[in-house]
């Protein structure tokens, strides 16, 4: 297998890995000046502003149904490989202890996954597809780059502790693997977790910024940490729900295209719906279109594209709670 076949391949690991890794709203009103005296210019009405964060209530487990399918296509030597990656989550969190403050410990779980990876070749054959089903037996080993998947699934994986505006404060791991360690910087945040709220109310049009810094490998396996930010903008507001777009780009100036393409999975656009009075998020939907060209290679181009949906699932209808492992 050539090099840039291998690459390719960790890289599609590392989306796998990506894509497990993992509210009282109160609304804000800025009210207008009262009526100017009689021959007083009319003065124009502050714009409305909204408060939104998160409402954590204990005991409650809050369950999200998320889909996301990507296809990564790379060319080298004048050859084509395209990836195919579709899996389909069930994934939950469970409110252990709220503070006076509004902070609230919660218990992080994948209750099922259902993953299926192929590949195609430049005309257009595609290899039969090895899935993976949570939900199934788990009969024979799963295959290599599911096995760590069906150990995590169906019992907590970490307790995090959350601010009303999704920032994460503090990071434990549960079932860490010998060598691990079971602290966590909360500045490695999980992504598609919680997104980030505003601190202050903010009006329609209103755009808040989101900062962190995230670990990738250079040349000589070295680590070093790049800076992204992700950008928010409430678009309108209905009713109780808030319409959120957002865009993420890398900040630091990047030279090495194997740097990169290591970030590419990250630049999505995407919106949501937040509900103001319940507190947390309705749904959700990102898009991502990126290429890198010489990231395997001078002669090489590496082009990603995914969709990700993420919906709020009932109460009625969520996954059954299972045992916590901090009781």
């Amino acid at each position: 297998m050539s090099t840039w076949v291998v690459s390719r391949r960790e890289c599609l690991a590392g989306l796998f890995c990506g894509m497990l890794a993992w509210g009282g709203a109160g609304l804000g009103i800025a009210l207008a000046d009262p009526p100017a005296g009689e021959g007083a210019a009319p003065t124009t009405a502050a714009p409305q502003k909204y408060r939104l964060a998160y409402r954590f209530v204990p005991g409650e487990r809050v369950t999200y149904s998320i889909q996301h399918d990507s296809r990564i296509a790379s060319t080298a030597n004048s050859r084509q490989e395209v990836a195919l990656n579709n899996t389909r989550t069930v994934r939950s969190y469970r409110v252990l202890e709220v503070a006076i403050t509004g902070e609230a410990k919660l218990e992080l779980q994948i209750d099922s996954v259902w993953m299926s990876s192929q590949f195609e070749d430049a005309d257009g054959e595609k290899s039969p597809a090895v899935v993976f089903d949570s939900t199934q037996p788990a009969g024979e080993n799963p295959p290599p780059q599911f096995s760590v998947v069906r150990e995590n699934v169906g019992r907590p994986q970490s307790i995090v502790t959350m601010d009303p505006q999704g920032r994460m404060l503090t990071a434990r791991r549960l079932n860490v693997r010998e060598g691990e360690p079971a602290e966590v910087d909360p500045r490695q945040r999980m992504e598609s977790f919680l997104l980030t709220l505003p601190t202050e109310e903010v009006a329609v049009g209103g755009s808040w910024r989101d900062p962190m810094d995230v670990p990738v490998r250079t040349e000589g396996k070295l680590m070093t940490k790049v800076r992204l930010q992700t950008t928010y903008t409430l678009e309108k507001v209905e009713g109780s729900e808030a319409h959120v777009s957002y865009k993420t780009v890398v900040l630091t100036p990047l030279e090495d295209p194997r740097v990169v393409a290591q970030l590419m999975q990250r630049e999505m656009t995407g919106r949501f719906v937040f509900d103001l009075e319940g507190g947390r998020v309705v749904t959700r939907e990102a898009k991502l279109d990126r290429s890198v060209v010489g990231a395997f290679g001078a002669q090489s181009n590496l082009k990603a594209t995914a969709e990700y949906s993420e919906k709020l699932v009932p109460v009625t209808t969520a996954a059954r709670e299972t045992t916590s492992a901090v009781e």
